[in-house]
């Protein structure tokens, strides 16, 4: 079976590195569109930053700072009537996995008349930065819409949705509060794990996941005890575009299958409900790749299958995080509804061991 491996956008990583969004704008437009959440970006000085170095290398700017968590496609629509009006060429994109997929949709639909389907370089030309270390959204040719008159998420895949430039600043995550790089670095975590169980997966992404792994599985408590620690921050934004590229090229699996219905049905924040699920599911998955899991087991001593589920379970719980769905506010009652969707979703065919409706409930019910 042939692969074709999805290319990353350029990178710029490093501390400070955000200095050079100008220049890297510069080259693709000469007006911007800036795409940021509502408060965190501006609070941190991020967004001004980001603005000082547009205007000094001569890119003008419109702001749409609106986007809020579980971006809709009616969202992305009018960021692209705001790109259209203000005649911008390049779309920048500054925050957590919600912005950046929201810049894709903006991205694409401002220049075609759909998001996906579109081949590369049909969207307008994408800088994104990420200000937390979880979704990989600044590498991946993936971005997730919620559709809230269905109670789903939509996940859409093209090369058009692909960044042109993808800006890894550390020093933009120094300021994540501990809850919130707790769920993001999990999510980025099971990015790479679900990515090395897939059916899909291949020796490149093999590659770049087992060296996410074990980025992640070092630094994530550090990062989460303290948010000033440099070199954990680093390695945990670097580790996250490593998932990320991993994930777009070999898919994602289980856990995210099943973690899109608890966000567009019960409000459940992605990263969150990807946390929670994330030792149940890789549970499951065991008798299926006892030799793969033992590979993911972050150097336990015995290295086995079940080191890397003990792992994971201990991880949840050092973090800080909630270590159930029920004390999310999810409902025994919304699981069955739950459980069909998960089953049809396009990731749960790509897990490494199937699993029925009935399989999928019982996991909720195990993680209530």
């Amino acid at each position: 079976m042939s692969v074709v491996f999805q290319s990353p956008p350029r990178i710029l990583a490093g501390a400070g590195s955000l200095a050079e969004a100008g220049t890297e704008c510069a080259s693709l437009g000469k007006k911007a569109l800036v795409v940021a959440g509502k408060r965190s970006a501006r609070a941190s000085g991020a967004l001004e930053r980001l603005e000082t170095s547009l205007r000094e290398a001569g890119v003008a700017c419109v702001l749409q700072a609106e986007i809020a968590s579980d971006p809709t496609l009616d969202v992305a629509a009018a960021g692209a009537a705001a790109a259209r009006e203000a005649g911008a060429g390049v779309i920048v994109a500054l925050g957590g996995g919600s912005v950046l997929d929201a810049a894709k949709g903006i991205a694409a639909l401002a220049a075609w008349d759909r998001i996906d389907g579109c081949p590369r370089g049909a969207a307008l030309p994408l800088v994104s930065i990420p200000t937390t270390a979880g979704s990989g959204s600044e590498v991946s040719r993936v971005a997730v819409f919620t559709l809230p008159e269905k109670q789903l998420k939509l996940a859409l895949s093209g090369d058009g949705l692909i960044s042109s430039v993808a800006i890894l600043d550390p020093d933009l995550t120094l300021t994540l509060p501990p809850l919130l790089t707790a769920s993001t670095g999990l999510d980025a975590l099971a990015h790479a794990m679900e990515a090395y169980l897939s059916r899909k997966a291949f020796p490149q992404t093999d590659l770049l996941a087992l060296s996410a792994i074990r980025r992640i599985g070092s630094s994530l408590l550090a990062a989460v005890r303290n948010g000033r620690d440099p070199e954990a921050r680093a390695a945990m934004l670097l580790g996250q575009a490593e998932a990320g590229l991993a994930c777009s090229n070999a898919g994602a699996g289980l856990v995210h299958a099943m973690g899109r219905p608890l966000g567009a049905g019960c409000g459940v924040p992605h990263a969150l409900a990807i946390a929670l699920l994330l030792p149940a599911v890789m549970d499951f998955n065991r008798p299926a790749c006892e030799e793969r899991m033992a590979e993911m087991a972050l150097g336990a001593s015995g290295g086995g299958s079940r080191d890397c589920v003990a792992l994971l379970r201990s991880l949840l719980k050092d973090s800080g995080l909630p270590e159930t769905l029920s004390a999310c506010g999810v409902k025994e009652a919304a699981l069955p509804r739950m459980a069909e969707v998960a089953a049809a979703n396009q990731s749960a065919l790509l897990n490494v061991r199937a699993a029925s409706a009935g399989q999928i409930l019982k996991l909720y019910q195990s993680c209530l």
